[in-house]
């Protein structure tokens, strides 16, 4: 397991810059996990690889959610907001 520590006094920057990475390190586990549900299937469990499909769809969108909380937080950001 890893753990991504936030700084007390961390600034907007950081904090945008650790929803970034978090939204495309999330994406990179959905990948991973569609490949596990993929091999999953081949061994003939189908309805495990179903309920990882559901799984990685729900990382879907609470990724697009980051990337929407992310793109606020720099509009706000930019107009000197916080």
């Amino acid at each position: 397991m890893h753990d991504h520590h936030i700084r007390e006094e961390a600034s907007k920057e950081e904090l945008i810059a650790m929803l970034e990475y978090m939204s495309v390190h999330n994406s990179s586990h959905s990948a991973q996990l569609t490949e596990l549900g993929q091999k999953l299937k081949e061994l003939g469990f189908g309805d495990l690889a179903s309920t990882i499909e559901d799984a990685v769809g729900k990382y879907s969108e609470g990724n697009a959610i980051l990337d929407n909380a992310v793109k606020s937080l720099k509009i706000k950001a930019d107009e000197g907001i916080g």
